[in-house]
């Protein structure tokens, strides 16, 4: 239950590869993204559920991230 949803968070994230200008931008994400699979996987098959927790989390926040680098939230039209 958990990877499809970590599979939707992935697809939603694939959705904004048009915005970037290089794959330098991508990078940072796509590995903060794979850390997150990684931590998230090896609390799964070690039974350590804060692991499993923090995968989840650096996965949402990677995308986070690129949403916000995506959109190009810096500046005078920034939400924050």
């Amino acid at each position: 239950m958990i990877m499809l949803s970590m599979l939707a968070l992935a697809l939603d994230a694939v959705s904004d590869l048009a915005a970037l200008r290089t794959l330098s931008d991508l990078l940072p994400y796509l590995g903060l993204f794979a850390l997150g699979f990684l931590v998230a996987a090896w609390g799964q098959v070690s039974r350590v559920p804060l692991a499993v927790v923090l995968g989840i989390t650096l996965i949402i926040g990677a995308v986070i991230l690129f949403q916000l680098e995506a959109n190009d939230f810096s500046g005078s039209n920034s939400p924050f």
